[in-house]
């Protein structure tokens, strides 16, 4: 030991050696509007001004997304967040709370021994949209390919069993059966456990590639190490480009910055300071909220809505599909040139292309009656055989907030969303759906959904309907937009 002085003048007692394995500190942590703003640029390829930049693919923002906010929430390591497997997210909320409880394997965690750990819904949220949208569409994807099967080693998973100790049991591509204690499980052995689904194997493994393949846990330092490399280079002024070591410009982060950033949210929130005194006193004093002005629904009331909603908005569909075969068969020339078959299919050829039906000029030279040939073949109300009408548009809105949770803003500036250019032989579209929604104050947050259409009752298949239902009002709506300037 040796005598040293400290910070403030005083005589301390130091060992007089440091230890061979000692290191420095290095605790690194960002405040969560920063981790936002890291996310935003990095991963989902905004600019400088909070919007995606022209020409950001951004296929795997997400998945990588998800992965970073549940670091972040749950103070999970690398290893451990990123070796989850899809039956290890939480998925039971805690009572009135805002966190999922989950558990860490033993045989993924730096004390090798099983952990409770706490993630925040919303990270949870984010998890589950990555799995029911482009993780999904991986998935299918390799399963067209046959990659699961050709897999050297993949064990199919029969049963995980209720007990203190949770055991695994598999069989083998060759037809062999094995078991043994998830704790026990590495991380090579949990990559390589898949499941039978509808459509063939599908991996157990949380985290996949483009390919559909598992990610590996060291994989994401390259993640993190992009997402750095584009903040420098988006956030850094010109004239310091290479020259801010101290991150000032742009935020630079590291999976274990998450773990530390996680610790002192919860020392802040833990703080005895923070529950005693006049600080506490502050923060728990009550201030009158004004009355709101808003109706909400219940439950049940909401339910009843939705299914008023889908019943209006499905015969519209109908609607609209009966009269675009009628219109395709004109086309086709498939009807009797001046049938009224044939006169339905011309008038609905004119709406389709125009959005209204040859009309009379009345003689203060505003337009008149539709002319008696189309009206008598199409009725008074033509327009709505390939058109919402107001009430049918507001029944898709109220089924695109039930299924997605967007509120007015969001759903009133939605873009046309994009179908992915491989749909597979299934035929089953992935969206790709930029969103853009408000926040308080100046700025906007913008983030991408991807949904796949698996058939009927998935969310992607509501995304397909509404194309369908609006196709031809998007059509002139394109007509009437104004010619980009130059």
């Amino acid at each position: 030991m040796k005598q040293v002085r400290g910070q403030n003048g005083e005589v301390v007692t130091a060992p007089a050696a440091r230890a061979k394995d000692a290191r420095p500190s290095n605790v690194h942590w960002l405040t969560p509007r920063t981790w936002r703003r890291w996310i935003d640029v990095g991963l989902r390829g905004h600019g400088r001004d909070g919007v995606p930049e022209p020409g950001w693919a951004g296929r795997l923002e997400d998945r990588n997304a998800a992965f970073v906010r549940l670091l972040v929430s749950s103070g999970l390591r690398r290893s451990e967040g990123g070796s989850l497997l899809t039956f290890e997210v939480p998925g039971l909320r805690l009572d009135g709370g805002r966190y999922y409880r989950g558990k860490v394997a033993a045989g993924v965690t730096r004390s090798k021994k099983d952990r409770t750990f706490y993630a925040a819904a919303d990270a949870i949220g984010e998890i589950e949209a990555y799995a029911e949208s482009s993780r999904a569409w991986a998935v299918a994807k390799a399963q067209r390919k046959g990659l699961y099967e050709r897999l050297p080693g993949a064990r199919v998973v029969t049963e995980v069993t209720r007990r203190p100790r949770p055991v695994v049991r598999w069989r083998g591509l060759d037809g062999s059966s094995w078991e043994c204690p998830l704790g026990e499980l590495t991380v090579r052995e949990r990559m390589l456990l898949f499941t039978e689904g509808p459509k063939g194997l599908e991996p157990l493994w949380m985290w996949l590639n483009e390919q559909g393949l598992p990610f590996g846990v060291h994989s994401w330092e390259g993640v993190f190490r992009a997402a750095n490399e584009r903040c420098e280079r988006v956030l850094t002024t010109p004239g310091r480009v290479g020259f801010d070591p101290h991150q000032v410009f742009a935020p630079y982060a590291t999976p274990h910055s998450a773990r530390h950033s996680f610790a002192l949210y919860m020392l802040v929130v833990l703080n005895d300071r923070l529950q005693a005194g006049p600080v506490a006193d502050e923060l728990a004093r009550r201030s009158r909220k004004p009355r709101s002005r808003t109706q909400s629904y219940g439950e049940a009331e909401l339910d009843r809505v939705t299914i008023a909603a889908r019943r209006r908005f499905r015969a519209a569909l109908q609607r609209i599909n009966e009269n675009a075969v009628r219109l395709q068969q004109w086309r086709n020339g498939a009807l009797t040139e001046g049938s009224g078959e044939w006169i339905a299919g011309e008038g609905l050829d004119i709406l389709a292309r125009t959005g209204d039906l040859p009309r009379h000029a009345r003689k203060d030279g505003q337009p008149g009656n539709v002319e008696a040939r189309y009206r008598n073949a199409l009725g008074t109300v033509a327009w709505q055989r390939l058109f919402l009408t107001r009430e049918e548009a507001v029944a898709l809105g109220v089924l695109l907030l039930a299924e997605f949770g967007w509120n007015l803003s969001v759903i009133s500036g939605l873009e046309v969303p994009m179908a992915s250019p491989d749909q597979g032989e299934d035929g089953h579209p992935t969206y790709r759906i930029p969103l853009e929604k408000r926040r308080r104050g100046p700025g906007r947050h913008h983030e991408t959904r991807n949904v796949t259409d698996h058939g009927a009752g998935s969310p992607g298949r509501l995304i397909t309907q509404a194309l369908e239902a609006t196709r031809f009002a998007r059509a002139i709506a394109a007509g009437l937009a104004p010619a980009p300037p130059g």
